[in-house]
């Protein structure tokens, strides 16, 4: 499945900063006041993009809506 993320504490032009490069293959879209959605419609190559999500979003809390888990920033886990 492609990565279904909820970014937290963060505008929206951060992550669409952070996703410049990925912005054709995915949405980024306000959900509430601190809440930043991104969907990925693009499933191939899986696991390949969702580490490079992942790491491009490293520095924000991301929640997975598969993991059903909120991810700590790189630096709340360094």
């Amino acid at each position: 499945m492609s990565p279904h993320l909820i970014v937290k504490h963060v505008s929206i032009r951060d992550v669409e900063d952070q996703l410049f490069d990925y912005l054709h293959i995915c949405e980024v879209f306000p959900i509430e006041e601190a809440l930043i959605g991104v969907s990925v419609g693009v499933r191939e190559p899986e696991d390949v993009e969702e580490r490079v999500f992942r790491r491009l979003l490293a520095a924000f809390p991301v929640y997975d809506l598969y993991d059903g888990v909120w991810h700590p920033t790189s630096a709340a886990s360094s």
